[in-house]
């Protein structure tokens, strides 16, 4: 067994995880290069069979240490290096995904694009309550645990509800992922809602969008909860994967402006896992779509599921490639808009305006002043050109009519 001060090749899941799947037991629920999910036992739930669980991860442990690493886990983006205290709980994150059901139907999803037998199981689920009660009453499962529910859609599994308020009850924070179509009653009665966190995957800025990819018309209602949401205290990330039928200017700007509206804090962009290869027209938009949320004032970053699937096909660097020229053609619409020449070199048309204000050095530190939380946050040029650039030019404006 490694000792707390051996650095090895681990995760959260392996060092205190557990997954419900259909029908079984693993150690967590992430795929990866068409692997992943290391297998636990059959579980259909009967007794908690905690022992089979511990013996496990000691097997993944050993197999990370040697440097072969556990097939399942071999390749995955969630490996860390590191020295791994041992849990206080034997429990710390659980994964609920032992259900099939959702009533919408996604095209990019596995229960539209995998074969129905491999997830039958899963429209008859196993009740699980009496084993989490369990598992909270015997001290197994952590109090402050975390809960992560997928799916099928879990706020329409039978037991999301009384889970869901057992879970708070008892400490956990939950991350829900949900497609946004139903208001769950414990979110709206919790007395604790900043331990919930939605993560739904709108994936649509306009509503004809959003029947071709999900088959229902639902945009309005998704919009309508995720403000509810944000309104109740409820921690809120919007997803969008980009795809051919929803990477458009238009598309992109409806999303962005609805988000903006209902204040969202952040945005994910990713891509569809079925497709590890994207085309350039999908980079494009995912950098735009990245950008044109910062400009609307969220955090926003690229990768999720679809990224972690096969992170070694350097889809990440492709986008931060075209995020960053993005922001250099915004950068020099802005400068041409204000009547300066940019000619060859955005950055120097840039460095040229801010060296000719040098030597008005007060001028300048009381415009860098306010702007000081753009310089520290330089992987945004756009943002600091476009906050520094009216300034600048007003100054420069005064100095012309001074001289």
């Amino acid at each position: 067994m490694p000792t707390q001060e051996e650095e090895y090749d681990s995760c959260a899941w392996v060092e205190g995880g557990i997954a419900f799947n259909r029908r079984s037991l693993h150690t967590c629920l992430i795929v990866h290069h068409h692997t992943g999910l290391p297998f636990i036992a059959d579980f259909q739930g009967e007794q908690f069979p905690l022992e089979k669980v511990l013996a496990m991860r000691k097997q993944i442990r050993e197999a990370n240490r040697r440097g072969e690493g556990h097939p399942e886990c071999k390749g995955c983006p969630h490996l860390v290096r590191q020295r791994w205290p041992r849990p206080k709980h034997a429990i710390e994150i659980v994964g609920i995904a032992h259900y099939s059901f959702c009533n919408i139907k996604c095209n990019y999803c596995f229960l539209q694009t995998q074969d129905p037998a491999s997830f039958a199981a899963g429209y008859q689920p196993y009740s699980l309550l009496p084993t989490i009660r369990t598992l909270i009453e015997d001290g197994t499962l952590a109090p402050n645990a975390i809960i992560d529910w997928g799916g099928g859609e879990p706020t329409y599994y039978k037991e999301f509800d009384e889970l869901l308020q057992m879970l708070l009850t008892h400490g956990t924070f939950n991350y829900v992922h949900t497609n946004g179509t139903r208001m769950p009653a414990p979110v709206r009665n919790t007395t604790a809602p900043e331990r919930i966190h939605v993560i739904c995957s709108v994936d649509a800025g306009l509503p004809e969008t959003y029947v071709q990819i999900k088959k229902r018309d639902y945009l309005e209602r998704v919009w309508t909860h995720l403000e509810e949401y944000l309104r109740r205290g409820v921690k809120v990330t919007l997803k969008y994967i980009v795809k051919a039928e929803n990477c458009a200017e238009i598309e992109l700007q409806a999303f962005i402006e609805r988000a903006a509206r209902i204040r969202a804090p952040e945005l994910i962009v990713d891509i569809d896992y079925d497709y590890p290869h994207p085309s350039g027209e999908i980079i494009v938009a995912l950098a735009r779509l990245k950008l044109m949320a910062l400009r609307a004032g969220m955090h926003a970053r690229y990768g999720f599921t679809g990224a972690k699937f096969a992170p070694d096909n350097d889809v990440a660097n492709r986008v931060e490639g075209a995020f960053q020229a993005e922001q250099l053609k915004q950068i020099a619409a802005l400068v041409v808009s204000r009547n300066f020449a940019v000619g060859e070199s955005v950055d120097l048309a840039v460095e040229n305006l801010v060296r000719s204000l040098e030597k008005d050095r007060a001028g300048l530190q009381k415009v860098c002043a306010r702007n000081d939380e753009l310089f520290r946050a330089l992987k945004q040029p756009y943002r600091l050109v476009s906050r520094l650039i009216g300034p600048l030019f007003g100054m420069l404006a005064r100095r012309k009519v001074e001289g």
